[in-house]
């Protein structure tokens, strides 16, 4: 019934159903080929496709289309016209009858060497004329092939594969009407709503209207450059205040987005009327305020026309203190994005530079020392933490010189606040490091000496400064067991200060005799501070206590006849 021939073709015969056919695959053989030779070989039984002839296309309708197709029999028939450097091969013919006067914009992918689409308008293959497609100026990822169509008008649509052989050859397409738009005159602006948002459209075919503000890019580098044109117009009311910033995203067509306050053409402001154009596409970043609707014009430069795909992206949640994002109380790092945060008049510490901040708010699990900060940042990105129930009444818990590191109580809710540079466009994870205090890091908790003659050592690192505590530091208390001098000697870290008093409000701090000692009382409670520092090390002293003896001389001295006077005198 048929004949595939040598190596790799193709071989067709008709079937009727219910009957059983033989194959027979002879292998290929010389002389020379060994008895024993074994061929691998591969055949597909693929049915002919109803549309594999002109005249029984596949009728298509409507607007949005995806069709699937198997160009594995397909064939290619005579008569059938050659566009291109390649000849019909496994062609599958449709109609499609255009709903008005636009654009068909067409894309299609394989698991082969290729699909190849071409248009035609014309009622028998002898009367075939091919409609040229409209090759983009930049390409266009998102609808690559695109033809001007007319409204009535029955177009025939060759769907082929370029590709020899048996094998299996599918391929995807995607067909899409774009006819006049509502959206190409201001008075149909397209609403657009909620943060983030997107826009989306396809401004082929779009004009410009008579009273539109012009726009003009720049030459610059050898980018193309001309007047803006093809736009396509919606509108956004802003939910919150703050950094608003719209952009392109990966895969649309080079467009600009222009912002404009006002409800007729005639009378728009642009929020940024001077700004130089350089190129496309361009970002644009403006201030809205909380239900301000404004007018968003989406045009391009003349060949750029196509797909284009932008998102309004707004300040964070967390913009203001009052909307403090909750962090859970075991959470072992926090997720900052100051990207288009805003500066608020309430914010405790002054913004510069239009810089923006973000709050959280974090309940301590456990009492502790708590580190927020990233090391090998500037530490301007480590937060300073907060306590209070408004913003007047906000109080400071960490200290300038040691952003982000404080002292946690159990069941306290803290608020972080976090402020950089608005413009940039990244977050990071600020570790959040909750230790438990050190042993004697309250004056209440000071670590009992006893002796005459004491080495003791500590960590000052992560301590923290309590209420009526001007710096962070760890304690001491040594009771003197008798009249006499101390002596507190340094071996690392710096020498502990000596105070007395009752409490850690009513200290009073002790100077040294001459000698570098301290004239201490029997029974007396002193207490020793070491601070953390601004480069904090472990501290370890000596203390060396010298009881006065039982007598003291009161006068030594010669007296006239040449002998030495003493007197001594009780304690």
């Amino acid at each position: 019934l048929g004949h595939m021939g040598l190596l790799t073709s193709t071989g067709r015969f008709s079937v009727v159903a219910g009957q059983t056919y033989l194959l027979k695959v002879a292998p290929r053989r010389t002389p020379e080929t060994p008895a024993e030779a074994v061929e691998a070989f591969r055949f597909t039984l693929a049915w002919e496709p109803e549309q594999d002839a002109f005249a029984s296309p596949r009728i298509l309708e409507g607007t949005t289309l995806h069709l699937s197709l198997d160009h594995t029999a397909a064939t290619a028939e005579p008569g059938e016209p050659t566009t291109g450097i390649f000849s019909p091969q496994r062609s599958l013919w449709h109609a499609w009858t255009a709903p008005g006067d636009g654009w068909l914009l067409m894309r299609g992918g394989s698991r082969g060497v290729g699909p190849s689409v071409t248009l035609f308008t014309g009622s028998t293959l002898a009367t075939l004329n091919a409609v040229d497609p409209v090759r983009p100026r930049e390409w266009d990822p998102v609808w690559p092939i695109r033809f001007p169509v007319e409204g009535g008008q029955t177009y025939r649509i060759s769907l082929d594969y370029f590709e020899g052989g048996p094998a299996v050859a599918v391929a995807e397409w995607d067909l899409l009407f774009v006819g006049p738009q509502d959206n190409d005159a201001f008075a149909g602006r397209l609403p657009v709503t909620g943060l983030p948002a997107a826009l989306a459209g396809i401004n082929l075919g779009a004009t410009r209207e008579a009273l539109e503000p012009p726009r003009q890019i720049e030459p610059w580098q050898g980018k193309p450059h001309g007047p803006i044109g093809n736009t396509l117009w919606y509108s956004w009311t802003a939910p919150v205040s703050g950094h608003v910033l719209i952009r392109s995203v990966a895969g649309s067509s080079a467009v600009l987005a222009e912002v404009f306050t006002g409800d007729r053409l005639d009378a728009l402001r642009s929020l940024r009327p001077d700004a130089p154009l350089m190129g496309l596409p361009e970002n644009v970043t403006f201030v809205a305020e909380a239900g301000q609707t404004y007018a968003i014009s989406v045009g391009c430069l003349s060949g750029q026309e196509g797909a284009f795909h932008l998102e309004i992206l707004g300040p964070p949640p967390n913009d203001a203190w009052t909307a403090a994002t909750p962090v859970p109380p075991d959470a072992s790092e926090i997720p900052v994005q100051l990207f288009l945060s805003t500066p608020d008049p309430t914010d405790p510490e002054p913004a510069r530079d239009q810089f923006g901040s973000v709050w959280f708010q974090w309940t301590a699990p456990a009492r502790g020392r708590v580190s927020l900060k990233l090391d090998s940042w500037d530490s301007s990105h480590n937060p300073s933490v907060w306590i209070g129930e408004r913003p007047e009444d906000l109080r400071r818990v960490d200290s300038p010189d040691r952003r982000g590191r404080f002292r946690a109580e159990a069941g306290v809710t803290y608020l972080l606040f976090f402020h950089h540079d608005a413009a940039e466009d990244s977050g990071y994870l600020m570790p959040l490091v909750l230790d438990p205090p050190l042993p004697n890091d309250d004056f209440a908790e000071a670590i009992p000496l006893t002796g005459t003659e004491i080495e003791a050592s500590g960590e000052t690192r992560g301590a923290t400064a309590e209420a009526g505590e001007s710096v962070r530091s760890v304690w001491w208390r040594w009771t003197a067991p008798g009249n006499g001098r101390l002596w507190v000697t340094a071996l690392a870290g710096e020498v502990p200060a000596l105070f007395r008093g009752p409490g850690i409000g009513q200290l009073t701090r002790q100077t040294g005799l001459p000698d570098g000692s301290y004239r201490v009382r029997s029974g007396e409670a002193l207490f020793l501070q070491a601070r953390e520092g601004d480069d904090p090390q472990p501290v370890r002293f000596r203390l060396r206590f010298a009881e006065d003896p039982a007598v003291e001389w009161s006068n030594v001295g010669w007296g006239s006849d040449g002998v030495l006077h003493l007197t001594l005198r009780a304690r």
